[in-house]
């Protein structure tokens, strides 16, 4: 009763009376599956997750720059369609594997030095030609160095969702910021657009698995 729902470890209970053995010998049986079992779907879930993530990055650039041409009204509608399809199978996708990072506590990387303003200008290089395809600037500021103590895949996948979501709701002709900096003894990161924001009755939903206002 004691336990988390995440420890799976085997029972150090060792009974008095030689009926209840067995019963904790199958108990821990039964743990040792489960725990198997959760590893199988984890690394499912991740493994698949990564192999759909560069096939739908590439079909988002390429119907994008199709969209971009001039084509017929009809055309253009089936494309909407399909970027917007696409968009939605890749926030899953990116979803998907940040719940695997999430749940799987016990077998988080160790923390690392990560220098931000090394990490952040990688991690927005493949969003400069999404941003060029949308008509929308994007400007990087960054001390020449911000180290913090984390984990730099997580931190990438931040980074990711700030400047995604910047500029997919930016105007045409807008400006994104990011900028890292040293404040008050500490390494931040600041993402500025010009798209409409969260509602305040909705900001404190947007840290929800799957949420979308």
């Amino acid at each position: 009763a004691s336990r988390g729902a995440d420890d799976l470890s085997p029972l150090r209970f060792m009974p008095s009376h030689r009926e209840l053995s067995p019963l904790t010998g199958a108990v821990n049986q039964l743990l040792e599956r489960l725990r198997l079992a959760r590893e199988r779907e984890r690394g499912f879930i991740a493994d698949a997750a990564h192999e759909l993530r560069t096939p739908i990055a590439a079909m988002q650039v390429h119907a994008e720059a199709l969209h971009n041409r001039r084509v017929a009204n009809d055309d253009d509608a089936l494309l909407q369609g399909l970027l917007k399809s696409n968009e939605r199978a890749g926030r899953l996708v990116s979803q998907l594997l940040a719940l695997t990072r999430s749940d799987a506590a016990a077998d988080l990387r160790p923390m690392t030095d990560v220098d931000m303003a090394t990490l952040v200008p990688e991690a927005l290089a493949p969003w400069a030609a999404v941003a060029r395809t949308r008509n929308v600037e994007l400007v990087l500021e960054s001390c020449p160095r911000a180290v913090v103590r984390g984990d730099d895949e997580p931190l990438r996948m931040l980074i990711d969702n700030l400047v995604g979501n910047a500029i997919k709701y930016s105007p045409p002709g807008a400006t994104v910021n990011v900028t890292v900096s040293h404040a008050d003894g500490a390494v931040r990161l600041e993402v500025l657009d010009q798209g409409p924001g969260i509602a305040a009755d909705q900001r404190a939903r947007v840290f929800d698995r799957f949420y979308r206002a």
